[in-house]
């Protein structure tokens, strides 16, 4: 019984915690990402519930018949290595300031790692199918596409036993967007599987005129990266398309002279090139033609003019009136083609009432709220991330000026992935306040709270630390085991912080109760956290799937910062938690304190005398 209500405040305030670190995602906008959490928020808080009514009920009625009234004795390894513990932990305390400003800057460390991690607001889902794009700048039909990809699919074809594929499935467009999924059997779809085959096709795939192939290492719905580099999206949004296509141009160029640059797609590059023919207004009017006369001759030239349709006993055909081939007019011709001027005058050449010129055309219009946009890409190779990839295109485009009702940004994509980024970070500080608020009321002060909530950067430390070092993601999956970080941290802090209150009311004074109680909690911080560690080693090795969603980024981030986290955290919660308690007390000295002997009345003497 005693037990119980030793460590009831802590258990409580524990459960709370994490709770309050979940439930944010209950209440939060809907979007993708606080949908697909908020499932795992809402199993975890029912579990935490239920586990605190359990831990208060059932178990201390089985230990009352299970457990051996004596206490069972320390193992060889905890009797060395907690007097070795508190034998640190004196040391540290007797030097504070070299151990605050040693782990001060370990902590500021997870810059580094965080810095240069990839962010995703979306989970890294398991893949079956390799991607190849089929990159064509000039395509003239989808017949011409259609042929690429007929290449591209009877070369698969012909070492379908060698490269192990089930099936593929290809898709193009007139915009020039084209792509080929080779798909593996469902039962051999595996990383190592989607890498050899990844690895083979570019080794292997044939070189196409007038193309080129790419595979890449991620589906082609999905934005952001791959092995060939960084790939950033810039959308242009306005109402006239025409100015739009001019702004575009001068972005291209600007982005063109961005050093490190290896592509960039855009008007210049994009769309099917062709001739354009400006009929000279002025020229037109003197020659006594209309720019409608114009076109029907070129029209006529090039596609013939349809006169319907004849019926046959043998059914319907189509009846086109044109000149046969060897009499239309070539690239080279074409500025002498005669335009008639009725039956009167003499026709005149093509040169002399237009211009001929060669342009692209967009391949495709988007509109969205009433705005026009367009689409540039922007390719860095090496391993860049997102964010430094598109740092560097806002400060080359910082020179881009556009005019009012005119803007761009990083499209669909990036939006969605800020959108993610900044509704984790509100979830995560907002819970923070809320926890902060909580032991405040609990412990009935604000220094031990923080000292608790100063540890949390040692599990961060950990986590991005071993994110980056393994080459992930933070990705959706990630966070969550950062904020599976958060409780636990949070709770071995309160756990530590509760037992040193405990024997500091039974008379211990500060540093005494410091080093005994962290050393009577040292064998239940590292139990949580090995049974922790070992529990999720198998969920990295074998590379388990919810949903098709991968689960080893949340294992990563959970094992590497819940070791940093246990580590540091036992050496800096008592510098922490005398720290501020030291310079809580030095600020309460500096405050103007008022006097608690009630203020006297003075009588004025004249009023004594005359009494």
């Amino acid at each position: 019984m005693q037990g119980t209500q030793g460590i009831f405040l802590a258990v409580v305030a524990s459960t709370a915690t994490t709770l309050i670190v979940w439930s944010w995602l209950l209440v939060a906008d809907q979007s993708p990402l606080t949908i697909y959490m908020g499932e795992v928020a809402l199993t975890i808080c029912l579990s935490v519930a239920c586990s605190l009514l359990i831990s208060l009920t059932f178990i201390p009625l089985a230990a009352a018949y299970f457990v051996p009234g004596r206490p069972t004795p320390a193992g060889p390894i905890l009797r060395r290595l907690i007097p070795a513990y508190r034998g640190v932990l004196a040391w540290t305390l007797g030097h504070r300031a070299p151990t605050f400003l040693a782990l001060a800057g370990l902590a500021a460390s997870v810059a580094i790692p965080l810095g240069r991690i990839e962010k995703s607001g979306e989970p890294r889902m398991r893949q079956r199918a390799v991607p190849i794009g089929i990159v064509v700048h000039d395509p003239a039909s989808k017949e011409q596409l259609e042929g690429y990809v007929n290449r591209v699919e009877a070369w698969l074809h012909s070492r379908r036993e060698e490269l192990g594929y089930e099936t593929v499935y290809s898709w193009y467009d007139e915009g020039g967007s084209c792509v080929t999924q080779v798909y593996l059997p469902r039962e051999q779809a595996n990383d190592a599987a989607i890498k050899r085959l990844r690895a083979q096709l570019r080794e292997d795939l044939p070189r196409l005129p007038g193309a080129r192939l790419e595979v890449s290492d991620r589906q082609w719905w999905r934005g952001g990266g791959s092995d060939e580099g960084r790939q950033v999206a810039v959308v242009l949004r306005g109402s006239d398309p025409e100015y739009l296509d001019r702004a575009a141009r001068r972005a291209e160029a600007l982005l063109r002279e961005l050093p490190g640059v290896s592509e960039v797609l855009g008007p210049e590059t994009r769309g099917r090139e062709e001739l354009l023919v400006r009929v000279r207004d002025e020229a037109a009017r003197d020659l006594g033609l209309r720019p409608m006369d114009v076109a029907e001759a070129v029209g006529f030239a090039f596609r013939g003019r349809r006169l319907g349709r004849f019926r046959s006993e043998e059914g319907e055909l189509e009846l086109v009136l044109g000149l046969p081939p060897e009499a239309q007019p070539g690239l080279d011709s074409l500025r002498d083609l005669p335009i008639p001027r009725g039956t009167t005058r003499p026709s005149v050449p093509l040169a002399a009432v237009a211009e001929i010129e060669r342009a692209r055309t967009p391949g495709s219009i988007e509109r969205s709220f009433r705005q026009t946009s367009l689409r540039l890409s922007v390719r860095f190779p090496g391993e860049l991330t997102s964010e430094e990839a598109q740092a560097r295109v806002t400060r080359q485009l910082a020179q881009f000026d556009l005019p009012e009702g005119y803007s761009w940004d990083f499209g669909e994509w990036g939006q969605r992935r800020d959108e993610s980024l900044a509704t984790m970070s509100r979830g995560v500080t907002l819970s923070m306040l809320v926890v902060l608020l909580l032991l405040v009321a609990l412990f009935q002060s604000l220094s031990q709270p923080l000292a608790i909530l100063v540890t949390l950067p040692f599990a961060f430390l950990g986590a991005f630390w071993a994110l980056y070092g393994f080459g992930y993601e933070l990705d959706a999956v990630g966070f969550i085991g950062v904020i599976i970080l958060i409780g636990i941290v949070v709770n071995n802090g309160i756990v530590l912080v509760d037992h040193v209150n405990a024997l500091r009311a039974q008379g211990l004074a500060r540093r005494e109760a410091l080093i005994e109680g962290c050393g009577h909690r040292l064998r239940p911080v590292l139990m949580t956290a090995i049974s922790t560690l070992v529990g999720l080693i198998p969920l990295v090795l074998s590379k388990s799937t919810v949903s098709g969603a991968y689960l080893d980024s949340l294992a990563v981030a959970v094992i590497g910062g819940l070791a940093s986290s246990t580590v540091f955290t036992l050496l800096a919660l008592p510098v922490w938690y005398t720290t501020v308690e030291d310079l809580g007390q030095a600020l309460l000295r500096l405050l103007p304190r008022r006097s608690a002997q009630a203020p006297r009345l003075e009588l004025p003497r004249e009023a004594v005398l005359s009494a």
